[in-house]
């Protein structure tokens, strides 16, 4: 039988990276991150500023937002299914305990978002979160909440995979990706140009392909 020497290295343990995937969230890591900061932030001023005490306990308190359902748009549903469990997780999810409904909407002949009878409950009067692969110029976020408010919905959050702009209408934008994240020497900095901008249209140079969430075509 080998005996272990003294000075043997113990093997680390490794995990599977997918296991040590399925443990975090970006988003949720994000919210905890921002509740730390709100904390702080409330503290110092509870200390300094006489004017934010005295309007803190004449107030009835805070309402943190929760999320009652999440509307996934551009094939996030897989990514959406995700996140309403780790937000719903038992003692750290800020809808602890409580089911998130994840749907979808379709488009009808003038390519309008609708919602089908049997789930228009899960979305009126209720609190969503917005979720989206990427948010260029935020035409599509306005689409989505011009349909939410059709619906009866409100407008709770806003997340997505990429993002090129911070906010929409106040609400800050979540994304795991933004312009910051493709800025490199080699490559073009991202911009969001109209027609009588961009110097390619001018230049009158061809579009070598389109991408979009279904996937990428050339031309």
């Amino acid at each position: 039988e080998r005996k272990k020497g003294l000075f043997e290295k113990k093997k680390a343990a490794t995990e599977n990276p997918i296991k040590q995937l399925e443990k975090s969230c970006f988003i949720c890591e994000k919210i905890s991150a921002d509740m730390d900061k709100f904390f702080d932030t409330f503290i110092f001023m509870w200390r300094k500023e006489k004017e934010f005490k005295n309007r803190v306990l004449s107030s009835n308190g805070f309402c943190l937002k929760h999320f009652d359902t999440i509307i996934c748009l551009e094939g996030t549903e897989t990514v959406g299914a995700f996140l309403a469990e780790k937000l719903g997780h038992h003692g750290s999810g800020i809808n602890e305990g409580n089911d998130i409904r994840v749907i979808t909407p379709e488009s009808n002949a003038n390519n309008q978002l609708i919602f089908r009878d049997n789930i228009q409950n899960k979305i009126r009067d209720k609190q969503v979160l917005l979720l989206i692969a990427s948010a260029s110029t935020g035409k599509t976020i306005n689409r989505s909440v011009e349909c939410l408010s059709y619906y009866g919905g409100q407008l709770a959050g806003i997340a997505a995979i990429f993002s090129a702009i911070d906010e929409y209408n106040g609400i800050k934008i979540a994304s795991v990706f933004d312009v910051s994240n493709i800025v490199d020497n080699d490559i073009v900095p991202y911009v969001t140009l109209s027609p009588g901008e961009c110097t390619m249209c001018k230049n009158g140079d061809k579009v070598d392909a389109i991408i979009n969430s279904y996937g990428y075509s050339k031309l």
